[in-house]
């Protein structure tokens, strides 16, 4: 029985003190913000910072006298695109549950290749933020970031899809051949993503979504088996 997981060196990539990323404009340290937003929480109005200190991605929410309500744990190392509603973005605030409060969704990357996403919705008795759980099923797996190890500078290897459905591009490993690019699909299903289906990316497909370096030519068939992530510490989303 062939076995498929999404490779994440989430533990391996954040030992990087100085990560090089060439096709992303990193801030200078006299401005560490990369970039803002707001969110309105009870008829009042917060902005929203992602910011990078020291090598390290983090959010802020500040109310409007500028008090810091609620930071992130580290998120990664550099700042990271995503898609949705068709537009690249870096961070977005929109309700994604349809419970009249919206959620803070951003990524970074953790590693030249590898980027998390993350979902933060907010916790009202708590007065703070938490990171929404990705989940597989089968392995009984949850965590509260989703995966790309592969890397597009356009941010198509993290799309959101109609239907509330995120995609994610990553590597597909099988046990008696090399790895093949995938598709990656997580359903939105109550506050969680649940992975529904994993295939490889079609032949047809554009060039950039494949890799050479994931064996993108080689025959793999459709399956919706769920991967087995390696066993890998990640960045925390949230305090």
């Amino acid at each position: 029985m062939k076995r498929i997981l999404l490779s994440s060196l989430f533990a391996a990539a954040l030992m990087y003190t100085i990560p090089v990323f060439a096709d992303l404009e990193v801030p200078g340290e006299a401005n560490p913000v990369l970039s803002e937003n707001s969110i309105v929480l009870n008829k009042a109005k917060f902005s929203v910072i992602k910011r990078i200190d020291q090598g390290t991605v983090t959010l802020k929410v500040l109310g409007v006298d500028g008090k810091e309500m609620w930071a992130s744990l580290p998120l990664g190392e550099q700042e990271k695109l995503f898609i949705i509603d068709g537009a690249a973005s870096p961070l977005t605030v929109k309700d994604l549950t349809g419970d009249g409060v919206p959620e803070i969704i951003t990524a970074a990357m953790t590693g030249p290749e590898t980027s998390a996403l993350y979902v933060f919705k907010y916790d009202a008795a708590g007065k703070k933020f938490v990171g929404m759980n990705f989940k597989y099923e089968k392995e009984q797996l949850s965590r509260d970031f989703m995966v790309s190890d592969m890397y597009q500078k356009n941010g198509e290897d993290i799309v959101f899809m109609p239907e509330n459905q995120v995609r994610a591009l990553g590597k597909i490993f099988n046990e008696d051949a090399g790895p093949t690019a995938g598709f990656y699909f997580f359903k939105l299903t109550g506050d969680e993503f649940v992975c529904s289906e994993i295939i490889p990316v079609p032949t047809d497909a554009p060039a950039d979504a494949q890799s050479e370096d994931a064996g993108a030519g080689a025959t793999a068939s459709a399956t919706t088996e769920t991967p087995a992530p390696a066993a890998t510490d990640a960045p925390a989303a949230g305090n």
